[in-house]
């Protein structure tokens, strides 16, 4: 059933399509007559107002909590809190904001033509509330749902993805959380290495593959001999 994670994609597409076609229906209705007009156009100026000056207050709260994330998360090593929920948290806010960013927008424009379209007829002022309405609805489903898959699909992936992008950034250790991924690609890996390294030998010549790899052994090899970890991708310390 993990497997079938990508109806998430699909679902959020569906949904965001849905509310760009709604939104696009709405628009198509006239504003009412140049009085209409000019009070929708004052509304919209104090809605924007309003919205700037909430958005500057909230995006000032939301950076204390977001650094107060990623002191506990990496300051416990994930034991307290995952890793992944800072950023979780970062994404999550980016898309509430573009949703209530979209939800003020369409509400703006449509309450001019939701009473343009009810003084010409009840049923038709019903279809416009709720078509502006439906905007928002399934704008918050579709960003919800795309921001949640996307990060089942990272939270799933991310190690495989990692190793199979670049084995030696892992060097000799990997996080431990990560070690049934990565230990199988190093194994493959050092093999390889090995293969490519006896044949060039072998050879009498050794290719350039051949020194780029003793020299990165040599650099990774401490006075004792034994292998220096190094640092993973991104905030993973390897052996941590």
């Amino acid at each position: 059933m993990e497997d079938l994670f990508w109806i998430g994609f699909v679902g959020a597409a569906i949904a965001l399509l849905f509310a760009w076609l709604q939104r696009s229906r709405v628009m198509s209705f006239s504003e009412g007559n140049e009085k209409m007009r000019k009070i929708a156009a004052s509304i919209r100026e104090g809605a924007n107002a309003y919205l700037k000056h909430q958005y500057t207050t909230v995006f000032k709260v939301f950076l204390v909590v977001f650094i107060l994330l990623l002191i506990i998360a990496f300051g416990s090593g994930g034991k307290m809190l995952s890793q992944f929920t800072p950023f979780a948290f970062l994404t999550g806010g980016i898309w509430s904001m573009l949703a209530g960013f979209i939800g003020m927008k369409i509400a703006t424009n449509s309450n001019a033509r939701t009473a343009q379209a009810a003084s010409e007829s009840l049923n038709k002022g019903l279809r416009v509330a709720f078509s502006s309405g439906s905007v928002m609805g399934f704008t918050v489903v579709g960003l919800g749902m795309l921001d949640i898959t996307i990060w089942f699909f990272l939270h799933k992936n991310f190690a495989k993805i990692l190793c199979k992008l670049y084995i030696p950034a892992l060097a000799d250790g990997c996080p431990p959380c990560y070690t049934e991924f990565c230990n199988p690609q190093r194994e493959r890996r050092e093999q390889y290495d090995e293969l490519e390294l006896a044949g060039s030998r072998r050879c009498g010549r050794p290719d350039l593959y051949g020194r780029q790899l003793e020299a990165q052994r040599a650099v990774r090899t401490e006075s004792d001999g034994e292998p220096r970890r190094r640092r993973g991708f991104f905030f993973f310390r390897p052996g941590a």
